[in-house]
């Protein structure tokens, strides 16, 4: 009978002594997804803007979607982690392209012609946050149209990096949970 007492005891103690022990904390659930938008018979319009509230002024640019002749693409790039303490940040791209266009290779100074802006959207301080600018060089994005309303992308600007087909006729996201 001493013998299971002494039993009992062992586990008891070992168990208290593994239950006091520090796990490590969760990492906060972390998200990141792409959405796509494509708006046909459009055209962006751009209204350019200066700021000069940074050591070095920039032009920035506001922008609508118009009817218009062309495909206006945005696509968008979010992630953050989902508790209340993180706001988030997006990247956005938008371009255009002739609506009668069966493909497209747009680089660099390219997206020029194509009325290019990409916006950092986030709760920061940087003098160029949350304001649309000209998309430079190192950039690059493609499309290749599969069906009259199924396209392949390919984008490589600045973080918005995937490779999906998109229905135009509907918001398309992908979903990448970490």
């Amino acid at each position: 009978m001493a013998r299971g007492w002494f039993v009992f005891l062992a586990i008891l103690v070992a168990g208290l002594v593994f239950s006091c022990h520090q796990k490590p904390p969760l990492q906060p659930k972390r998200y990141e997804y792409y959405t796509t938008y494509v708006t046909p018979y459009a055209r962006l319009a751009l209204t350019p803007r200066q700021d000069s509230s940074d050591v070095l002024p920039f032009t920035y640019y506001e922008y609508t979607t118009e009817p218009g002749d062309k495909l206006v693409f945005e696509l968008v790039y979010e992630q953050g982690d989902s508790t209340h303490e993180d706001a988030g940040a997006a990247e956005t791209a938008v371009f255009e392209i002739p609506d009668t266009a069966t493909s497209f290779r747009i680089r660099d100074r390219e997206f020029l012609a194509h009325q290019g802006l990409w916006i950092k959207t986030c709760f920061c301080f940087e003098p160029t946050a949350n304001k649309a600018r000209k998309i430079d060089s190192g950039n690059q994005v493609a499309g290749r149209q599969l069906t009259p309303f199924t396209w392949l992308i390919h984008s490589e600007i600045v973080g918005i990096n995937f490779t999906d087909t998109i229905d135009i006729r509907t918001k398309n996201v992908v979903d990448r949970l970490k």
